[in-house]
């Protein structure tokens, strides 16, 4: 049961990591787009 919830707990870190770094990439690349607009 141990090993099976630190799997759990593993996946479900990389699963919020991936979502922090896919919402901040994806808010870097709209603010680039909306800053090379304006220029």
């Amino acid at each position: 049961m141990e090993k099976e919830l630190d799997m759990v707990v593993f996946f479900e870190v990389l699963f919020v990591l991936a979502c922090i770094v896919t919402l901040w990439f994806t808010a870097y690349v709209v603010f680039r787009l909306v800053t090379d607009e304006h220029r």
